[in-house]
């Protein structure tokens, strides 16, 4: 994944970092991984819009678990 120009990150259910390409750590202004893994957004990004991304989140948890429960 460090070979693309996209942004490429996963977070786990406590919404910390577990993933993290170049190309997001440079956007986040981090030099290693080590400087992103485990943080959240309110590590990286002012409050107004870590409110927004906390809601994109939110989002996209509640379309895996009606995605996963379809499934199931």
């Amino acid at each position: 994944i460090d070979n693309l120009p996209d942004y490429i990150y996963v977070k786990d259910t406590q919404y910390r970092y577990a993933i993290d390409n170049i190309a997001h750590r440079n956007f986040l202004g981090a030099r290693t991984e080590q400087e992103v893994i485990g943080k959240r957004i309110t590590d990286f990004f002012p409050p107004e819009l870590v409110e927004q991304f906390a809601r994109d989140d939110q989002r996209i948890i509640d379309v895996w678990r009606v995605h996963a429960a379809i499934i199931a």
